[in-house]
């Protein structure tokens, strides 16, 4: 990828964190923030909602490429589903703005049906490629005895739903929860270890 492509999503993501919104971003801004000529953008993309979309997109991939790269050295089950419930915990609330944008705004209102397609299509790819690397995690399990055989793919998607609902609650409910970032990340892995064994 070019370095000014990503510059110019580096620029959206940080308008994301500071303003926490979309609407009245212009192109004009998004070139000033990327230090980039207006022109320069448009080399890249064709609208502003061709920026907004494929920066949703290089996002998504960016944190799914660290939620999955981070563990390769870990093999011990326990290590390794702990690990990676802190790292979708230590990410998640690094890009809470980002989260709370796109559950917040109207994002299908800012671009078009195409746009919105190919950020459902990427969604799907990288929700696959979770529940796969999610399952590695648990088969891991299975090997060393510390749980039971997961035999289908929906009890992944449950207990993944399980980490990333316990973390969003966290991140945007604290004040109903005492338990420091830590102890959230060994109660979750603990209600999953009692659940599949």
């Amino acid at each position: 990828m070019s370095n000014k492509k990503e510059q110019i999503f580096n620029a959206v993501i940080t308008h994301i964190k500071e303003e926490g919104f979309l609407n009245h971003l212009t192109i004009s801004e998004i070139a000033k923030k990327a230090d980039v000529g207006k022109g320069t953008v448009y080399e890249y993309f064709n609208s502003k909602d061709e920026v907004i979309a494929e920066t949703i997109i290089y996002m998504m991939e960016e944190t799914s490429h660290k939620i999955i790269s981070r563990q390769d050295k870990i093999t011990n089950f326990k290590d390794a589903l702990y690990y990676h419930i802190k790292t979708l915990m230590h990410l998640f609330i690094e890009n809470s703005s980002f989260h709370t944008m796109l559950m917040s705004q109207d994002i299908g209102g800012l671009i078009n049906e195409s746009l919105k397609q190919k950020i459902m299509k990427k969604l799907k790819e990288l929700k696959m490629k979770y529940r796969e690397y999610l399952g590695h995690i648990l088969q891991q399990g299975v090997k060393e005895g510390s749980i039971q055989e997961v035999n289908d793919a929906f009890t992944v998607v449950c207990i993944g739903n399980l980490i990333v609902t316990s973390i969003m609650h966290y991140i945007h409910n604290c004040d109903d929860i005492t338990l420091d970032k830590d102890e959230l990340v060994d109660k979750v892995l603990q209600i999953i270890l009692k659940i599949l064994t």
